[in-house]
């Protein structure tokens, strides 16, 4: 019976410590995942894979890939940002978080034009992250020409449950650009004490992980690129998010690891005692 009892502790120690490293490893960033935020002229979002035939950004949040422009060597085989996507960059940074917001041609990259759009975040696409940055969320909203990329050191500064408020209520910020905004819009005044700067567009293009430098961003001929801000988005994922933020309330998927290891913890504990008994 010891021998049995040596033998069944050596088995479900082995089981704990492969559970623990597999969902340590399944936290892990996939550097193909990776966005980076470095300035309003050199910055990544997530988009529909480009050889999607589905154009629409919500229904293709789990299988996002990074579109980046400008220098982000950090994002490792993204593709580029077709020149003319990006509208205007308007970039801010605090002690707490960087952002990019500002207006797109959601037609330069094959986007549904008249999708109200989807977020990205650290659950959808899986293993996705900001370079640098436990958090982020990223929206686009084609149907408002509008997009959003904010990364933060903690889930408060990064609300990944309220997709469907859309970018003006998620990451408030500059949205002017081109595209005349409407009257129906929420106010959305820069973050106190912050930084920020401004690139009004078409904002050149160019690879993800290219390390040459950006090309000149030639300057908008709109009058309206100081105080307007986005619409709010209906993209139909807030369900989605509040549910995964109900099973991963603070974003960190490490909470997995602490799971696994805790209930095979109680397998192991009754198998001794059952054993225990026949000794």
């Amino acid at each position: 019976m010891r021998v049995l009892l040596a033998t069944t502790f050596a088995t479900l120690l082995s089981m704990v410590v492969a559970a623990g490293n597999d969902a340590a490893a399944a936290t892990d960033d996939n550097p193909y995942k990776v966005l980076e935020l470095v300035d309003g002229s050199n910055f990544c979002t997530f988009l529909p894979p480009k050889d999607s035939t589905d154009r629409n950004i919500a229904s293709t949040e789990y299988m996002g890939n990074v579109f980046c422009t400008g220098n982000t060597p950090k994002a490792q085989s993204a593709g580029p940002l077709a020149d003319g996507f990006i509208l205007s960059a308007h970039y801010s940074q605090t002690k707490d978080f960087v952002q990019v917001t500002g207006q797109i041609d959601p037609a330069k990259m094959n986007l549904n034009v008249t999708d109200e759009g989807g977020q990205y975040d650290i659950a959808m696409p899986k293993q996705a992250s900001c370079a640098g940055w436990k958090h982020f969320v990223n929206l686009i909203e084609p149907l408002g020409h509008t997009y959003c990329i904010r990364c933060c050191h903690s889930k408060e500064h990064c609300n990944r449950g309220i997709s469907s408020s859309g970018c003006a209520h998620i990451v408030e910020g500059d949205y002017s650009g081109p595209y005349n905004p409407g009257d129906d819009l929420v106010p959305s005044p820069a973050a106190s004490g912050s930084s920020s700067s401004s690139t009004s567009a078409p904002v050149a293009s160019g690879s993800g992980n290219s390390d040459s430098s950006v090309g000149n961003v030639s300057p908008s001929s709109s009058s309206n690129n100081n105080t307007s801000a986005a619409p709010s988005s209906s993209s139909g994922t807030g369900d989605k998010n509040e549910v995964l933020q109900a099973q991963s309330v603070d974003g960190d998927d490490s909470s997995a690891a602490t799971t696994i290891i805790n209930n095979l913890a109680v397998v192991f504990g009754a198998s001794v005692a059952a054993i225990a008994m026949f000794i």
